[in-house]
């Protein structure tokens, strides 16, 4: 598996960066909208997160999406004042995913290289998901497409991605997965 350090993003400024510039910390990349149900659960678990495991060599990347329901209407700036003012957010929020080609491009690749290993049928909501995602593609659980927002990946300190998970799965577990890599 080829590591991610030469797919590239745009931040939040209009400047396109390498992933290399995360070479050798563990990096959590995620999707999501401020709309969403998830967004507070997921968003104030990962700030707190990220302010005690930072110093540890982790490093958040995200990225607003309105791809779905068009849950993130709201430019890449507005997004990131609102996330400041209403979660006190530090780490880093690269520009909307469908005003950037590099941006859409690197959870292209970042699916492709990562299956899709399905929802979590625990939550209560998988019905809802599963039902909408079924109604648009019967075969949807076959294709490792970005299914929805709070998609994300963790990368080894060597740059590959050692896990995928989907918008049902717990973001405590996702830190935790999170402590295990920086403790390898």
């Amino acid at each position: 598996m080829e590591d991610v350090y030469s797919y590239l993003y745009t931040d939040s400024q209009d400047e396109v960066k390498p992933l290399k510039l995360f070479e050798g910390k563990v990096l959590l990349v995620f999707n999501f909208a401020l709309h969403s149900s998830f967004l507070s659960s997921y968003v104030s678990n990962i700030e707190i997160a990220y302010r005690a495991m930072a110093d540890l060599g982790f490093e958040v990347l995200s990225f607003p999406s309105s791809s779905f329901l068009k849950q993130n209407d709201e430019d890449t700036l507005k997004t990131i004042e609102y996330l400041k003012d209403n979660y006190q957010i530090t780490f880093k929020v690269g520009k909307r995913i469908e005003d950037d080609a590099h941006n859409a491009l690197l959870f292209e690749r970042l699916a492709l290289n990562k299956k899709f290993n399905g929802l979590n049928n625990i939550n209560p909501l998988y019905e809802t998901i599963d039902s909408y995602w079924l109604s648009r593609d019967p075969f949807y659980k076959s294709k490792n497409t970005i299914k929805w927002v709070f998609t994300s990946f963790v990368i080894s300190r060597d740059g590959k991605i050692k896990k995928r998970y989907e918008c049902l799965d717990d973001v405590h577990n996702i830190i935790k997965d999170i402590r295990k890599e920086l403790d390898r």
